[in-house]
C-alpha cells in the first residue's frame, strides 16, 4: 500500500456494483445524496465498509449511533479489529 496515497485511496473496496467504495462512496449510500436507488444489501455494504475501514466512528456522530444500532441488531458486524464499539464509552 502505496503510504502517500489518502487515506480514504488506501481503503477502497468494490461495492456489489463493481464500483470503488472509499469513505465519499460508501457516505453517498446510506445518505443518498448521490442520486441513485439503493438496494438494502448495498445500503448495508456501505455501513458494513464505514465500519471496517473506522470511518464510522470519524463521522458526525449519528452515523456513530446508527453503526451501534445496526451491530446491535446484528445486521452489521464488528469492525476489523473485532472491537465492540459499545465497550468504547
Amino acid at each position: 500500500m502505496n503510504s502517500n496515497m489518502p487515506i480514504d485511496k488506501q481503503n477502497q473496496a468494490e461495492d456489489t456494483m463493481g464500483r470503488e467504495m472509499d469513505t465519499f462512496t460508501a457516505c453517498s449510500i446510506v445518505e443518498g445524496f448521490d442520486g441513485e436507488e439503493h438496494t438494502k444489501e448495498e445500503q448495508i455494504e456501505a455501513w458494513q465498509y464505514l465500519i471496517d475501514t473506522g470511518a464510522v466512528w470519524k463521522l458526525q456522530g449519528w452515523y456513530g449511533r446508527a453503526a451501534i444500532q445496526l451491530l446491535e441488531d446484528g445486521i452489521c458486524h464488528k469492525d476489523y479489529l473485532g472491537n465492540n464499539p459499545q465497550e468504547r464509552k
